[in-house]
């Protein structure tokens, strides 16, 4: 069997990720800064580990592609997952490994499931200078994230900043110490977010979202733009990542100043 590390040894599986593989979103986990969990192929000396990430909902294989014990338990881990993503409702294996060495040993373990592979674009901004800001329509206004947006009832659509918060941090307090994060709203009514993902050693990774009615409008550039400075005014690397089809998100990380660092393949099947 695999076996579940407890929250405090995460670090024990540092070691293990490809130097040369950067995501913010496993080593947040591993860092203990985002919620997720870990397995390892053995607790005493672990050469193999699946990390997963509850925000981005996916897992994410490091260490040794071919560790016999890895291979040896990965069916009856299937099982255990499988029977807890279906418990939550989720009927979905998405995936990834910290280097392309992982690719023919996903092809060999999941050969019985019809894979889907994408690419994923990882952009960062290594160009820290001031970012443009992009002033929006009368109408609309932007407003920080903080206790006080979160706490008022007038604020109609909340949920759909309190929901994403709780996705990807433990607690409101969690995120809010951070003091990064951005709303638009028109008549005291939500209609973007551009929140802070999560966070680790020198890269902080952000994401947004704005409701479709209101798309086209400048919303999303001026959203990204003010949490993207606010990154960068507290020292760190902004970090965006995005499919590789997904054309309005790869246009926005270039508006705003961002080059593409890399591209990783990412894994997917139903069950």
């Amino acid at each position: 069997m695999l076996h579940k590390l407890e929250e405090k040894d995460h670090l024990r599986v540092k070691n293990l990720i490809n130097p040369n593989y950067i995501s913010v979103q496993l080593q947040s986990v591993i860092n203990g800064t985002n919620p997720g969990f870990v397995y390892v192929d053995t607790l005493e000396s672990p050469e193999t580990a699946i990390v997963y990430h509850q925000g981005e909902g996916g897992f994410y294989f490091i260490g040794n592609h071919e560790s016999i014990t890895f291979l040896d338990n990965i069916d009856s881990f299937m099982n255990s997952i499988k029977e807890q993503l279906q418990n939550n409702d989720i009927n979905d294996f998405e995936f990834s490994g910290d280097s392309s060495l992982w690719d023919n040993t996903f092809r060999r373990i999941y050969y019985m499931y019809d894979l889907s592979i994408s690419k994923q674009r990882v952009y960062l901004l290594k160009d820290k200078q001031s970012i443009t800001k992009y002033p929006l329509h009368n109408d609309f206004k932007l407003r920080n994230i903080d206790a006080n947006l979160l706490s008022q009832p007038k604020i109609k659509g909340i949920s759909f900043v309190k929901d994403e918060i709780l996705n990807w941090w433990f607690d409101f307090d969690d995120y809010l110490s951070h003091e990064i994060g951005f709303v638009a709203i028109k008549n005291d009514k939500i209609v973007g977010r551009c929140i802070l993902d999560c966070k680790a050693d020198n890269l902080m990774a952000v994401g947004i979202a704005v409701k479709e009615k209101f798309r086209g409008l400048q919303i999303a550039t001026s959203l990204a733009a003010e949490v993207v400075q606010q990154v960068i005014d507290k020292g760190y690397t902004p970090y965006w990542e995005c499919m590789d089809d997904n054309l309005p998100s790869i246009k926005l990380a270039e508006k705003c100043g961002f080059t593409l660092a890399f591209k990783y393949t990412l894994y997917h099947f139903s069950f």
